[in-house]
């Protein structure tokens, strides 16, 4: 930073791509700026220069020493799991902060192209050689470059590092990672936001893959998975092709009402859809409540298998009478609810009009 700063025309906005899309960006504007990152980047990727130029990934890890305690190991290449004699002792793979190298990247504006002149370095040398030729050896750099960064962002992936590693994905446009592997090991991770942003820069080169994130997010089986499935059918446009994610995550959103003994709430929550008052009233049958599973039923003219006596009924409301504070009959008369936007409308030209309003 402090070599590039004495630079005029330091930085520049442009377009870069992202997977499928282009965004607006800053980036130092010689490339031999945005080079000065790329060997700190590597480093700290894990990478080291051979004497030939090649960059190899570097393994550190830990093992136990009966003569002399923890000791500190490095291999190149695979991950060194087979040196090892004992199978008890596992290595300890660590990684530098990868936010780091994200930072590095992001600042200064590298791309793949830059981590291949560095980490390639075929670049054309002599006026003898032909632009197809030059073309040809800058691909292969950029190939070569593609699988450095590939080879880190797997190992993010094994450390359970997804933010970074989706991160690194979106800003070098690593494609092999828009598949739907990655998308379940994000979800088997609980990590549904970032397997849509993969998902949603990917729509184009990978169209089904919005499709394999709500199989996905369904397959989880629980109230998380469903509300990310039903996030992914509005925002990819799949509520044809998958017409029951809606009800299931309302019925899940349902089970965790009743499950907080908030009846009330999901009973409005289930407004005028049959399916789902079904479910306020079943739900509330799993718990035992049969009282007030029989008065919802009631109310939404239902017909259940309920066996719950006009005098039960009775003596439930008379509890609950008993136990809240009641309004005076006059009052109560002129209550109204508002659920919907028509009656929000109405309720502010209501309350702009009143000298007093009351809050409770």
């Amino acid at each position: 930073l402090e070599v590039a700063s004495q630079r005029k025309g330091l930085r520049e906005v442009y377009q870069r791509r992202r997977m499928d899309s282009l965004v607006t960006r800053a980036r130092f504007t010689i490339n031999a700026d945005r080079a000065l990152a790329v060997p700190l980047m590597l480093r700290s990727m894990g990478y080291s220069e051979q004497p030939t130029g090649e960059y190899v990934m570097v393994h550190r890890y830990t093992m136990d020493n009966d003569e002399e305690g923890d000791v500190e190991y490095e291999s190149t290449g695979a991950a060194p799991q087979a040196n090892i004699q004992d199978a008890e002792q596992q290595p300890i793979i660590t990684l530098d902060e990868p936010r780091a190298v994200l930072r590095l990247a992001e600042t200064f504006g590298v791309d793949i192209a830059d981590v291949a002149a560095v980490a390639g370095g075929r670049r054309r040398t002599t006026d003898k050689e032909s632009m197809e030729e030059f073309r040809a050896a800058a691909a292969a750099d950029e190939a070569a470059a593609t699988v450095l960064l590939e080879g880190y962002v797997t190992e993010l992936f094994a450390a359970s590092r997804y933010a970074p590693a989706v991160a690194i994905v979106l800003h070098f446009s690593l494609t092999r990672f828009a598949a739907p592997d990655t998308i379940g090991i994000l979800t088997t991770a609980r990590e549904f936001g970032l397997a849509a942003d993969i998902a949603a820069a990917s729509v184009t080169s990978a169209p089904r893959l919005p499709h394999n994130l709500v199989e996905a997010c369904m397959a989880t089986n629980e109230h998380a998975g469903y509300r990310a499935a039903w996030d992914a059918v509005k925002q990819f446009g799949l509520i044809e092709s998958f017409p029951l994610v809606k009800q299931r995550y309302f019925e899940s959103t349902i089970a965790r009402m009743v499950e907080k003994s908030q009846h009330e709430v999901a009973m409005k929550y289930a407004g005028d859809d049959p399916a789902l008052q079904a479910a306020v009233v079943q739900c509330l049958l799993e718990i035992g409540d049969a009282v007030t599973a029989t008065e919802y039923a009631i109310r939404w003219g239902m017909e259940v298998g309920v066996t719950c006596s006009s005098e039960e009924l009775a003596k439930a409301a008379a509890d609950r009478k008993e136990a809240y504070l009641q309004l005076p009959e006059d009052v109560a008369a002129t209550i109204v609810f508002v659920d919907d936007e028509e009656g929000l409308r109405a309720a502010a030209a209501v309350l702009l009009q009143a000298e007093v309003v009351g809050l409770d």
